[in-house]
């Protein structure tokens, strides 16, 4: 009985517990399991659902929407999207809701009732031999630049991605038996099978400034061109659209890849923490990485001073792990885990005093930084560039006490919770 948690899931020692697997997310001081925004994180109410923030707690924005929980084409929960390489372009409605775009030549239905807007799947079907897409709307994009759609679809005809507001004939056509891809007009596509239909990526030059108007469509043939005669029937989810001003298709995954800061509006912006800034404290957290085979400088935690003065434990230029010091550029300790892509990381990071400890992997270190960590600020899946070592993947469930572990106390923490 004495293993029994007095008020389950939360430890009876810790102070904060989220979980975005299971939706379960509470603090001791609550003494209650609850999905609401007066806990841990918990859906905005006065916003459509799906965007999450945190209140006073592990994390918060500030006039900001969180991106979304994601789940892969087959309904498993991803958790939290945490992502420094990425700008939703789609408007908020068309987001979580496909009937809300406009659809020409078919018709569009959700397909049952998915627990969260982004496990929704929606049948488009062709109402005639003729044209058959569903276009979505985005905030504005510069002309000249390149719009990034990614999107899950399943069926067993042609599906085509492309932009209205993109060259005359630029589209990318995806085979959803075979994969096979063929595009026109300097399009790039690429199509990665999941084990319920595909993830297509289309990357299309824009032509006119304004709304990139993204669209999917049923076609007859891969031959067929930008918005050509209909084919089959196909189910889709609501996609992500980013604008960049390169043409270069980056590894499929999470991209584009870029240091800029215009993305922080759907970045993890961590603004207060669990526990006090200079206190002493434990978090142990299960972060799962995206689909980019390389993904330098990407951040597990910082400890960040004011300045440039702190430790991250983040991922280096060969995709190794490594504590470094952010004012020397010194690696403090560098681990044989390295980034790779849809791979789970279970972590737990300490601090007493100036000593840190962290497990990543079942792999352990202890540093002492003196007083370069010692009253520096915990912050989650980052790095000090909020841009380019944002963490690209998702986060699952963390874990917070307000007391500091050593190295072996610390492992067999992340072996329990995680």
């Amino acid at each position: 009985m004495g293993d029994l948690l007095a008020r389950a899931p939360i430890p009876n020692d810790a102070v904060g517990y989220v979980d975005f697997l299971t939706g379960l997310h509470m603090t001791q001081a609550a003494e209650s399991v609850a999905t609401n925004a007066s806990l841990v994180f918990g859906p905005i109410s006065s916003v459509a659902p799906g965007y999450y923030y945190g209140k006073n707690d592990i994390a918060f924005m500030t006039n900001k929407l969180w991106e979304r929980i994601e789940y892969t084409a087959d309904g498993e929960c991803l958790g939290l999207l945490v992502d420094g390489d990425w700008t939703q372009r789609l408007n908020t409605e068309h987001r979580i809701n496909l009937t809300a775009g406009a659809m020409t030549g078919a018709s569009v239905a959700a397909v049952g009732a998915a627990a969260q807007p982004y496990q929704q799947w929606y049948a488009v079907t062709p109402s005639g031999s003729g044209e058959a897409s569903l276009t979505l709307a985005t905030s504005s994009v510069s002309a000249g630049s390149y719009a990034y759609i990614a999107v899950d679809v399943r069926g067993s005809g042609i599906v085509q991605l492309g932009a209205r507001n993109a060259a005359a004939d630029a589209y990318v056509n995806v085979n959803l038996l075979t994969g096979e891809v063929v595009t026109g007009a300097g399009a790039v596509g690429q199509a990665m099978r999941r084990r319920d239909g595909w993830t297509v990526f289309a990357c299309v030059a824009i032509a006119v400034a304004g709304d990139v108007q993204p669209y999917m469509a049923s076609v007859a043939a891969l031959t067929t061109a930008k918005l050509g005669a209909a084919g089959l029937a196909f189910a889709a989810r609501a996609p992500r659209v980013a604008a960049y001003g390169s043409a270069t298709m980056p590894a499929p995954g999470l991209w584009p890849h870029t240091a800029s800061s215009g993305k922080a509006d759907d970045n993890l912006t961590q603004v207060t923490t669990m526990v006090a800034d200079a206190a002493d404290f434990t978090c142990v957290f299960r972060a799962r990485s995206g689909w980019t085979k390389t993904r330098r400088s990407a951040g597990l935690f910082l400890w960040s001073n004011s300045g440039n003065s702190g430790t991250e434990l983040r991922f280096g230029a060969d995709n190794t792990l490594f504590l470094i010091d952010r004012n020397s550029g010194t690696p403090r300790w560098s681990f044989a885990t390295r980034w790779k892509p849809e791979t789970i990381y279970r972590v737990g990071v300490s601090r007493i005093g100036g000593v840190l400890s962290a497990c990543v992997n079942g792999e352990v270190a202890t540093v002492d930084t003196g007083t370069v960590a010692a009253d520096a600020t915990p912050r989650l899946l980052r790095g000090f560039d909020t841009s380019a070592n944002m963490w690209s993947g998702h986060l699952q469930k963390a874990i917070w006490w307000a007391e500091g572990r050593r190295q072996a106390d610390l492992a067999a923490l992340v072996e329990q919770w995680l």
